[in-house]
């Protein structure tokens, strides 16, 4: 791995945050690999968010945006006074009139990016990196053209797919044309990407790093079926309530297996706006005694659920706007955990749920065939937890942390 770049700015939405671990995992191998990285968060953390134990040691990381001194307020002054900051603050007005929301957040963005300019030069930050091509990406490309520090983009999910005004993202080509890299989570989004922005293909840097996880923490436990019918079947599925995640689906098929004469539970880890309308579903399945909601929980709780767990399964569809998911972190822990898995064959997913080889991929949105599926690994156990091995086989290769980083910090030297 290349050594020379040491000091890092990561800009994020919000940190901590449930659903993103795998940014705080990220930023501790980096530390590990010798880099030393500051956190910038657009947001403060959502409400009742309890820090994730990887995530409490990076908290002393975090830049307080503050604007009471007057070394702050020149930086904000200076830099907008700019020309080039100007230029780049009238093209992305232009870019943001698609959706007066995220022209409002982008217009809001200005000051913390105009600081963190300031901020990461006084600080003399080598090199700016964001996650989500939405208003962090924005943040940090206004925060390197005011500081002429090189920056660089993680996309993932709804940040190039949804369509709906409150969360259509804008001045995707002008953020990915002015970034050193912009790294896709798949080649799913890649080819995405250059299909709906084909200029791109000429004129910005597209590269694939899959999202890793921690394989030493996500390991395999020993597994065995039900051995009479007092002991149910337990399922998983993990995600934030979201139509995009099709729990609606996956509990219609519970309720089908139950019908069927199945012994089967499910827990729904997660949270979100959905959760009210999965109960009452729940509720009026007559399931509410096998199906659970346990709510957020730290991901070392989290791990107590993947290994109490005999199948995963994630029902992934797209939403009424478009927006679907990536290529989401819960599936490569259930694989690294040789954790039986279902999916679905939408965005990404088929990149590491490779049907008959490492899972089950069945498609969005049918329940008969999500339910079948389940079925057949509740009669063909042995066979499923095979899967699920070559699973893990596959998440060494191409999910670990470990080597993603290094690919990651390899390629942000090629591109400086």
């Amino acid at each position: 791995m290349t050594t020379g770049t040491k000091r890092f700015l990561y800009i994020v939405p919000r940190f901590p945050n449930t659903s993103t671990t795998f940014i705080a995992n990220e930023i501790n191998v980096l530390i590990q690999a010798g880099i030393d990285v500051q956190i910038a968060a657009i947001r403060g953390p959502q409400r009742g968010v309890v820090p994730h134990h990887i995530e409490e040691g990076l908290l002393p990381r975090m830049v307080d945006i503050a604007w009471g001194s007057p070394i702050s307020l020149r930086w904000v002054i200076g830099n907008l006074l700019r020309p080039n900051v100007l230029l780049l603050l009238l093209k992305l007005i232009v870019s943001h009139l698609c959706s007066p929301f995220t022209l409002g957040k982008m217009i809001l963005s200005v000051p913390k990016a105009l600081f963190l300019a300031g901020w990461c030069k006084a600080n003399q930050i080598d090199h700016i990196h964001a996650h989500f091509l939405t208003i962090a990406t924005t943040t940090a490309l206004i925060a390197s053209t005011a500081s002429d520090i090189p920056y660089s983009a993680t996309a993932h999910a709804f940040d190039i797919f949804a369509q709906d005004l409150r969360r259509r993202n804008c001045a995707v080509p002008l953020k990915c044309q002015r970034a050193t890299v912009c790294v896709m989570i798949d080649q799913f989004n890649r080819d995405f990407v250059l299909r709906r922005w084909p200029e791109l293909s000429e004129e910005a840097h597209l590269a694939v790093i899959h999202n890793g996880v921690d394989t030493a923490f996500f390991k395999p436990v020993p597994r065995t079926p039900p051995v009479d019918k007092k002991r149910a079947w337990r399922l998983l599925s993990v995600g934030r309530f979201e139509a995009k995640k099709g729990f609606d689906i996956l509990i219609q098929g519970v309720a089908d297996l139950r019908r069927q004469g199945y012994n089967v539970e499910l827990d729904i880890v997660g949270y979100g706006g959905l959760e009210d309308s999965l109960r009452r579903l729940v509720t009026g399945q007559g399931l509410d005694e096998v199906i659970r909601f346990p709510g957020k929980l730290r991901q070392e709780d989290l791990l107590h659920y993947y290994q109490r767990a005999d199948i995963f399964a994630l029902a992934s569809r797209r939403d009424a706007h478009g927006d679907m998911d990536g290529l989401p972190t819960v599936l490569i822990e259930a694989l690294a955990m040789e954790l039986p898995t279902v999916s679905t064959r939408i965005s990404g997913i088929p990149e590491i749920i490779r049907d008959g080889e490492t899972g089950l991929c069945v498609p969005p949105g049918d329940v008969p065939a999500l339910r079948d599926a389940i079925e057949w690994c509740i009669l063909n156990y042995a066979e499923a937890c095979r899967l699920a091995r070559q699973g893990r086989e596959l998440v060494c290769q191409e999910f670990d942390s470990q080597i993603n980083v290094r690919r990651l910090i390899d390629l942000w030297y090629a591109s400086d």
